[in-house]
């Protein structure tokens, strides 16, 4: 009798336990597309919502969600084959081997055509250069203040901020603040490579349509987000952000029909030109312009916005 009652006590305890687990679900299904539409406001976490704008509950929820998220992200990163930091900025850096890659496209053509490129194997940032990175180049006289910063202490004390990808730089100030951490621009192909990985794939993540659980675009948000979020749009390689957020700089001069005449090992972009290239689109681009191999291009003393950049290291 005591074993019987036993475990009928047993089920009542274990019967509620289920029924709580499966809501819980069920409410991270019905939620999980809301965490990644948040953004930083002077502190305060708002749901891009717009049934629901800025409700208490959700952003309690997307607050839980995203430190978890880092969590995750610092996880997968500490597990990843292959990493290392950087010692001027500690940057985590992921390793691209050596080999063939489907470069280009066929929509577009300043991509054209779909091919096969080999590069030599190099690092790449993990993640997009973030304000607090670049303000240490800044604080050594090394770097230039971003355009639109008045002085370092000013863009210390956006603190919200800190963790977001700096913006308002030139394609000087990316090449100066590479070379100060020892490291240098990645060139067009290698930017690539490392968003697309070797299967040809469209974005980063795979061949599927972007949508907010994957990158910051399409302005749903309004604003660039920390350079960990989006784990789960990550490159084949580990690298985050490379579709959304900002776009970045690399070293190539553009080329519009340089993708048909770029040599099959190694290419470095024209030896000139007016404009410089830029990759990955920023939050206010559409799907089409966050697409892997889409190529954007401005004269390389222009800062914006929605523009960035990453830097690559040889072996």
């Amino acid at each position: 009798m005591t074993k019987q009652h036993n475990f009928t006590h047993l089920k009542l305890l274990l019967i509620p336990a289920g029924v709580f687990l499966a809501l819980g679900l069920i409410c991270l299904l019905v939620y999980l597309p809301q965490i990644s539409l948040i953004r930083a406001n002077y502190g305060d976490l708002v749901i891009s919502d717009s049934a629901n704008p800025g409700n208490p509950a959700l952003a309690k929820l997307a607050h839980l969600g995203t430190a978890s998220i880092d969590k995750l992200n610092a996880t997968r990163l500490r597990y990843l084959q292959n990493t290392k930091v950087s010692p001027a900025d500690e940057m985590v850096m992921v390793y691209v081997p050596a080999g063939e890659f489907k470069m280009g496209g066929t929509r577009h053509p300043d991509t054209r055509p779909l091919r096969k490129v080999y590069l030599d194997d190099y690092w790449i940032d993990s993640t997009e250069v973030s304000n607090a990175m670049y303000a240490r180049c800044v604080g050594d006289g090394v770097c230039d203040l971003p355009a639109k910063v008045k002085s370092l202490d000013s863009f210390l004390a956006q603190t919200e901020l800190l963790d977001h990808p700096v913006v308002y730089v030139t394609w000087f100030d990316a090449l100066v603040y590479c070379r100060w951490t020892g490291r240098r621009l990645p060139t067009e192909a290698e930017w690539e490579k490392a968003a697309r990985g070797v299967d040809g794939r469209v974005y980063p993540w795979g061949f599927w349509e972007p949508n907010p659980n994957l990158l910051n675009y399409g302005n749903l948000i309004g604003t660039t987000v920390p350079v960990n979020r989006f784990p789960f749009g990550a490159s084949p390689y580990g690298a985050l952000n490379m579709a959304g957020n900002v776009r970045e700089w690399v070293w190539d001069w553009y080329g519009e029909y340089y993708y048909s005449q770029a040599p099959d090992r190694n290419p470095q972009g024209p030896e000139h030109g007016e404009e410089r290239v830029l990759r990955g689109g920023g939050f206010t681009d559409t799907n089409r312009r966050v697409r892997a191999n889409n190529r954007f291009k401005h004269v390389p003393d222009s800062p914006g916005y929605n523009r960035g950049f990453r830097c690559a290291q040889s072996p």
